[in-house]
């Protein structure tokens, strides 16, 4: 799953647009990768068993019933300045 498919399902499970602001990768960030499950996938067995666009779909609604219907799904500080960091 592309990084862009992620966020378009997060949209589809929350009801709201990201804002979308694309900028270039770190230095030496992978640009593509090969990874596969398949090894995971034949050592246990079988394969995940809920797609990201329903697990997602079911963490907001579970966030929303445990944090209210009007929580906001977004970080209000960076874990950085909750250290103190």
């Amino acid at each position: 799953m592309q990084v862009l498919e992620l966020v378009r399902a997060a949209e589809a499970a929350t009801g709201k647009t990201a804002k979308i602001r694309l900028q270039p990768g770190p230095a030496g960030d992978v640009v593509h990768t090969e990874a596969d499950a398949g090894a995971l996938r034949a050592l246990l067995g079988r394969g995940p068993a809920t797609p990201v666009e329903e697990g997602l779909a079911r963490f907001v609604a579970w966030y929303r019933d445990y944090h209210g219907e009007a929580a906001e799904l977004t970080p209000r500080r960076s874990l950085r300045r909750q250290s103190g960091k």
